[in-house]
């Protein structure tokens, strides 16, 4: 515990895809919980290595977006214009060096393909 409290902003919470709900996230004396400058810097950089939400995967001849980047379960949760919903396991991508640019690797293609 320490004497000097960091300060604490509702950027910290979004990052954290929490709800902006401020009953949910303020603590027993009123102000934005604690916690969520602790663990701020953890999402922040584990988010810098994974394509963000808008970002638009080519699957399968359909073109699908992330809409949820869930660093907790880490799975990126991606959405097609036909309403097709894919959620993908942080491990099945894979990042094309020199380029932003980001692809769900064969193997898993193929795995979710057989099911």
């Amino acid at each position: 515990i320490t004497d000097k409290l960091n300060p604490v902003s509702i950027k910290m919470a979004k990052e954290q895809n929490l709800s902006l709900n401020s009953t949910k996230i303020s603590g027993p004396c009123g102000r934005l919980l604690c916690c969520l400058s602790y663990e701020y810097d953890f999402y922040s950089e584990e988010r810098q290595k994974l394509p963000q939400e808008g970002y638009r995967f080519r699957i399968d001849r359909e073109s699908m977006k992330v809409v949820e980047v869930n660093v907790l379960t880490r799975k990126l949760i991606l959405a097609g214009s036909e309403g097709n919903i894919l959620s993908i396991p942080f491990s099945a991508l894979e990042h094309v060096d020199g380029r932003n640019h980001w692809e769900v690797n064969q193997e898993y293609l193929n795995k979710i393909r057989s099911n």
